[in-house]
């Protein structure tokens, strides 16, 4: 929801701005930041809030269970949840640093793509399609390294 909401103000951000930003800002770049949020929204909202509702209910009713049958638990219980708070947050810093580099990797892809549609008749004209196309696949496998690394994690 929160992702939902934060992609429609960028977007009436983009719809208000000034032609002084269109001029400065690169067309790769609003296009790969909008295709992240676009990927958040389809893809990864659905999934990750059914796993939340799916896992929360198991995983209290474990602990539920074992505390209640094993009453020195509520004595390791912090411990437990430290160590986990402690694993989630480095989990966090690295899946930051692959975010960084995935959405580095988008923009230099669109970027390429809307020059070569832009210049697709002189790229004809020169007969040079292997060698955009051979440009255009080496950008998108850097992306897709980040992006799988990303979805791995």
């Amino acid at each position: 929801m929160i992702i939902t909401i934060i992609f429609f103000v960028f977007f009436q951000a983009i719809l208000n701005a000034p032609m002084a930003f269109f001029d400065i800002t690169p067309l790769g770049h609003i296009l790969s930041v909008f295709a992240r949020h676009l990927f958040l929204i389809d893809d990864f909202l659905p999934e990750a809030l059914l796993q939340v509702l799916s896992f929360t209910p198991i995983v209290l009713g474990t602990v539920t269970i074992v505390v209640i049958f094993v009453p020195w638990m509520w004595l390791a219980l912090p411990i437990y949840m430290v160590l986990i708070w402690g694993l989630v947050r480095s989990f966090y810093a690295i899946e930051g640093k692959l975010r960084v580099l995935e959405a580095g990797n988008k923009s230099p892809m669109f970027a390429h793509l809307s020059t070569t549609l832009e210049g697709l008749f002189s790229i004809r004209a020169y007969k040079a399609q292997e060698r955009f196309d051979g440009f255009n696949l080496s950008l998108i496998d850097a992306d897709h390294k980040a992006l799988y690394s990303l979805m791995l994690g």
